[in-house]
């Protein structure tokens, strides 16, 4: 896991002028993620000569259209999506291998 550049943070802040919840939220979700992603196991699958790597950005990024167009959660949308986009957004920032999804198994 990489240390995340200050400059990064910045980009939170029009989030804030749009709505408080959803900032709060995400700043919540953010600091989750950064507490518990390196004590929980990834999810990997194995397909032959391939493994895709699930990793809890992506899966954040399935469950958010379902809140945002579907409604289905169990608190206030603003927060369950702030929540989820501060998942995503460390999941992103913070990690060297965010974009290795489905990688090639070594011989």
């Amino acid at each position: 896991m990489r240390k995340i550049n200050n400059l990064k943070i910045f980009f939170g802040a029009p989030i804030a002028l749009f709505s408080i919840e959803v900032y709060l939220a995400m700043v919540v979700g953010y600091f989750s993620a950064l507490f518990f992603s390196p004590k929980l196991k990834s999810l990997v699958l194995h397909f032959g000569k391939y493994r895709l790597h699930l990793h809890h950005w992506l899966l954040a990024l399935g469950i958010l259209p379902l809140i945002l167009f579907y409604k289905v959660s169990p608190v206030p949308v603003q927060l369950a999506s702030g929540f989820l986009g501060g998942l995503i957004f460390q999941g992103i920032v913070c990690y060297d291998d965010w974009h290795q999804v489905v990688v090639k198994k070594e011989s």
